[in-house]
């Protein structure tokens, strides 16, 4: 389960600087979600002119001499991101990655931040739920992800992952009106009567 969304209206193309409401007209999620997608959107443009990539000259994340790594702060294509704590910690010991491989005694290695955001929902954090509404959630966070990974050998600038820039493409065949017994809503499309209503299609990789 991620973000109940009805659709996301968000085109960076358009160059939109803002949203506004109007008086006797709807609020939908699409609105309220663009503004905050706008509003990132162009924090993460300035950032990256003003700072571009790097750390703070205190307080930076970094590796101390006893190969552990030491929390702080990093931009990263103007994304700032937080490995927090106090304490040196282990690269196999880290709040956003643990389990991960420890570090090799020997041999050369490439360490790289991994910096991606990703939605939290009550499932993972019950305070999100409103007790006031008995319970319910209403909206869901993200957050800012830092992971200390390694390459076992030195890599060539500029050859390290980047976010991808891959699109979906989604037909809609006639088959599935067919029952699924995996899938309680296979048959609640009709996709040979023509236009698809105002359905969301979720993708999760």
């Amino acid at each position: 389960m991620k973000t109940q969304i009805s659709r996301n209206s968000y085109q960076k193309n358009k160059r939109y600087s803002g949203v506004y409401q109007q008086q006797g007209r709807m609020l939908t999620d699409a609105d309220w979600n663009e503004m905050v997608d706008l509003l990132k959107g162009l924090l993460a443009d300035t950032l990256v002119d003003v700072v571009g990539n790097g750390s703070p000259r205190a307080g930076a994340v970094s590796i101390a001499d006893d190969r552990k790594i030491i929390p702080g702060d990093l931009y990263v294509d103007g994304v700032h991101a937080t490995l927090p704590g106090n304490t040196n910690i282990e690269i196999d010991k880290q709040p956003d990655l643990p389990g991960y491989i420890p570090l090799p005694g020997t041999g050369e290695h490439e360490i790289y931040a991994d910096v991606w955001e990703r939605p939290v929902t009550c499932l993972e954090d019950g305070e999100l739920r409103d007790a006031g509404l008995h319970g319910a959630d209403t909206c869901t966070l993200t957050r800012t992800m830092l992971q200390v990974k390694l390459r076992p050998q030195p890599l060539v600038r500029g050859t390290l992952p980047f976010k991808g820039n891959g699109l979906l493409s989604l037909d809609v065949h006639t088959n599935l009106e067919t029952s699924d017994p995996c899938d309680p809503c296979a048959g609640m499309v009709s996709a040979d009567k023509g236009r698809v209503g105002n359905y969301l299609f979720r993708v999760e990789v």
